[in-house]
């Protein structure tokens, strides 16, 4: 296995147990997904976040055995990942981020 293959298993398995920790903090209301929000290591999660994230890290943990196919779904997820955090930081759909997922700038 190479070394991307088992950091991205790693950052799966953290990313999941995050979501995890989140959803249970946050509870899962259907008619309510974007409330309420809770800290989880500092950072403000609702469930739609947590949700998120376990979704992410099960990808990354599928990609991680996938083999040659896995190290390009490995860098596809990186890049999104990359391109959330600067639509965070650069506050660019402040409005939408912050219901969804309740991420700022300042905690982006």
């Amino acid at each position: 296995m190479r070394p991307a293959n088992v950091i991205a298993a790693v950052v799966g398995l953290l990313s999941i147990a995050v979501g995890v920790w989140a959803l249970i903090k946050t509870g899962l209301n259907t008619d309510h997904m974007f409330t309420p929000t809770e800290e989880v290591l500092g950072l403000p999660h609702t469930p739609t976040l947590a949700l998120g994230e376990i979704g992410f890290g099960i990808l990354l943990l599928h990609a991680a055995f996938a083999g040659g196919f896995g190290t390009f779904v490995i860098a596809v997820l990186g890049a999104l990942s990359v391109a959330a955090g600067v639509i965070v930081v650069s506050d660019s759909w402040s409005v939408r981020v912050g219901r969804w997922t309740a991420a700022s700038h300042d905690s982006g």
